[in-house]
């Protein structure tokens, strides 16, 4: 089956003169790093000179001894990108050098997919730089290859010797790189921000040793001695003097947390000078176990690095890898003199949203769980929308249902949300289904093929066209719509291949039949089985992708996927429903299970059906098994659609309040059936995307603002405070930002709306509010 690709926008590239290079022989090494460098000879001050550099995977450039950047961003196994740097002010006439390390994790994980390790680097000069088979190439002085993994979706954890002498320069060998399309970076230059931590709340020594593996795991178990009191709070005081670590008598090591207060995505720096040679041990985590350690194990995931320390001042940071954390565990090691840290900081690059959604009501703790769920989504916005920074920092597709909703209603911008879904299809099967993680790793435990069947998650194909539908309304894109819709009919074709006419999905089991964590945490397996949630999100999808088309002119695809989701739907009910306790199973056999989300979905499908008031009494009733904090966007919007908003209200309160209550800046993975930190064998994320439904909520039912045509040309007020004495607040548009101010009165909502110019909003009785301000009353919204 042949799939269209993606159109990217379009730029301006270069004429390709360079060569990918690297070193000879790395071509088969796991966790490999090189320098690669060249001098060339300036006759004159430059005006102006862009470099442009690609890399697989990870690269860190600089020009006479300046630091440029790190990158590329993400890109999937058939597309490259790279990066343009003006470098005019660092060149000088005479020689100039240009040297870039590169690093590759050299097998598939869910941040690259590397088909060799190597470097592209080109300045736009009329032919003075690219790279070819005069530069030189060397392995990374001090990396070591043979180390343990960090995560399998993240790959190795990175151990570098900083004082290292590096073996001589060879010439570089050129290699090809096929299969994968070079294009030019698609986002602004992520925001990044050093912070200083806000406490040192354990330090302690450790017993001697400097095993060569096992590093996490001996961070996880050694035991902890108090250590005698240090001024450890000057490492939070931007002017602070040093902390001076020594040498024990007993030849231990000296350990400390320290505390970000803050979800970090990025890297940690820890500036330190060094009286003789030592072992600098670093974990990561988001919270102290028994207030004394971190947790740097989970089952098969490692998170620790090492660097080993020279003599002199030193900058100690992350070379390659992303490393998410709210604490990191700090060990020095074989301390023969003494170490002075200078200073800690925190490296966080975040995709750099304006703040320009506003929310505030009656109910704080509405407030706080505003606040929570807003710096998630900033949290979990790097080069792509990503699950989690600590665990994974991964972009999985099934993410985008709440993050991509809730960063157009938060911060209003289209970009990161339109390169994520053109990644998502630019990796699509031959099949047309979609893998969930971008790019695609490996399982461990399976082979290759066994692998690419099992990432794919059969729920986000059906629903991709839901996120599309939400790009389109809260962007007016239309121009990537249409790049989609053959996507989306490759998806639709496969999966009625698994269904008789008369019949539900029928998916293999060798597919991932993933559609909320609740079901795998009760111990429902959906892998294999018919089921009432995939073919409610079936009805759904055709739903939505026959309104795309539809908008794009394809009106033969439009009817036939509406003409679809009629059959599909009276199948559903006829298959599921349970006439006895008036609810849909969760399985074709009928058997006792039943969970919200069913219902949920049904809801949305079917609208004011005849099943409606069974399916909201079923809701209501509180017996059935509650979605996780992701899926429960979909309880929310069934809940606020059929006229119960305060029951949404209620929920929010319900399952959002405790982690707002427990302090947390930002929302966890997990809290209705597993919660924090101890979900998930002890691997739950306190800090994930798809966990803020709350936004989008809270926005279009509270404040009552959501866009009727595309990009907001026209969008409906109708705010339904559901028992709050005010709510206020602000909404982005293309064209600017919808402002109002609600208050409960006797008769309903009173209040202001402002209007952008070019557009207008309109009201439940019709009333149309043309650009300007606007005094209002909406009866019976209270």
């Amino acid at each position: 089956m042949s799939i269209s690709s993606p159109q990217w926008p379009v730029t301006e590239p270069p004429v390709w003169r360079a060569h990918w290079i690297a070193p000879a022989g790395v071509a088969t090494v796991r966790n490999a790093a090189f320098e690669a460098r060249t001098t060339f000879a300036l006759g004159r001050p430059a005006d102006r000179a862009v470099l442009h550099v690609a890399a697989e995977s990870r690269y860190r450039l600089s020009v006479n001894g300046v630091a440029l950047g790190v990158g590329p961003i993400r890109g999937t196994a058939t597309v490259n990108f790279f990066d343009s740097y003006d470098v005019a002010g660092l060149l000088r006439p005479g020689d100039n050098v240009v040297t870039v390390r590169v690093q590759s994790p050299n097998f598939p994980t869910f941040k690259a997919a590397p088909v060799q390790p190597c470097v592209l680097v080109q300045l736009d000069d009329g032919g003075l730089l690219a790279t070819g088979e005069h530069w030189e190439c060397r392995p990374l002085p001090g990396w070591r290859c043979d180390v343990d993994e960090f995560t399998f979706q993240v790959g190795d954890m990175e151990w570098h010797d900083l004082g290292a002498d590096g073996c001589g320069w060879t010439p570089a060998s050129v290699v090809t790189v096929r299969g994968k399309r070079l294009l030019p970076r698609d986002i602004p230059a992520l925001d990044e921000q050093r912070r200083r931590p806000t406490a040192v709340p354990v330090a302690f020594s450790v017993p001697p040793g400097v095993a060569a593996h096992g590093i996490a795991d001996r961070m996880n178990t050694e035991p902890h001695h108090p250590l005698e009191p240090l001024p450890w709070g000057r490492l939070c005081q931007e002017s602070g003097e040093p902390v001076v670590v020594r040498p024990r008598g007993d030849g231990g090591g000296v350990g400390l947390v320290v505390d970000f207060g803050r979800e970090v995505n990025g890297a940690v720096e820890i500036e330190v000078t060094s009286s003789g040679r030592a072992v600098l041990d670093i974990g990561y985590e988001e919270r102290l176990t028994d207030e004394r350690r971190l947790a740097t194990v989970a089952l098969d995931y490692r998170f620790a690095d090492r660097y080993v320390l020279r003599p002199g001042r030193q900058c100690v940071t992350n070379l390659f890898g992303e490393r998410g954390f709210r604490m990191v565990q700090l060990v020095f090691r074989d301390l023969d003199a003494e170490a002075r840290i200078e200073a800690v900081r925190g490296v966080d690059r975040r995709y750099p949203f304006a703040e320009r959604a506003r929310f505030t009501c009656s109910d704080p703790l509405l407030d706080r769980i505003w606040a929570m769920s807003v710096e998630t989504l900033r949290a979990c916005a790097t080069d792509t929308f990503v699950d989690c920074p600590w665990r994974e920092n991964a972009f999985y597709v099934n993410d985008m249902l709440v993050e991509n909703a809730g960063v157009l209603q938060a911060f209003g911008d289209p970009r990161l949300s339109a390169r994520c879904l053109r990644l998502a299809v630019s990796q699509a099967r031959q099949d047309g289904l979609v893998p969930g993680p971008v790019p695609p790793g490996l399982v461990p435990g399976m082979t290759e093929a066994e692998s690419a069947d099992r990432l794919v998650l059969l729920a986000a194909n059906l629903l991709l066209p839901l996120v599309v539908e939400d790009y389109l309304a809260y962007s007016g894109d239309a121009r990537l719509v249409a790049e989609l819709v053959d996507p989306i009919a490759a998806v639709f074709r496969t999966f009625a291949e698994w269904a008789d006419a008369d019949g539900p999905i029928h998916p293999p089991a060798r597919h991932w039949n993933f559609v909320d964590w609740s079901y795998e945490l009760a111990g429902r397996c959906l892998d294999g089985y018919k089921t009432a949630a995939l073919d409610w999100c079936w009805v759904l999808g055709l739903q939505s992708a026959a309104r795309l088309a539809r908008h794009v002119g394809r009106d033969d695809e439009a009817r036939r996927w509406s003409d679809a989701a009629v059959r599909r739907a009276a199948v559903t009910d006829r298959v599921f429903w349970d006439a006895e306790r008036r609810r849909y199973s969760d399985r074709a056999d009928r058997g006792p299970d039943a969970s919200s989300l069913v219902q949920a979905l049904a809801l949305l499908a079917c609208g004011t059906g005849a099943r409606r008031a069974d399916l909201v009494a079923a809701l209501e009733h509180g017996d059935l098994l509650e979605p996780e904090l992701y899926m429960q966007s979909f309880v929310l919007r069934a809940l606020a659609a059929n006229g119960r908003p305060g029951a949404a209200l209620d929920r929010v309160r319900r399952w959002w309040g405790p982690v707002a209550a427990s302090g947390s800046p930002t929302v966890w993975e997990f809290a209705v059936v597993q919660h924090g930190k101890a979900a998930m064998d002890d691997r739950g994320s306190l800090c994930h995307g798809f966990s803020t439904a709350p936004v989008g909520f809270l926005q279009g039912t509270v404040l009552g603002i959501v866009p009727l045509t595309p990009g907001f040309a026209r969008f409906r007020v109708d705010p339904r405070l559901a028992g709050l004495r005010s709510a206020a607040g602000s909404v982005p548009t293309p064209l600017g930002d919808v402002g109002v101010d609600w208050y409960a009165g006797p008769s309903g909502v009173h209040g202001r709306v402002d209007v952008p110019a070019g557009l207008e909003g309109e009201l439940p009785d019709g009333r149309v509010l043309g650009p300007g301000r606007h005094d209002v009353e909406v009866h019976g919204g209270a």
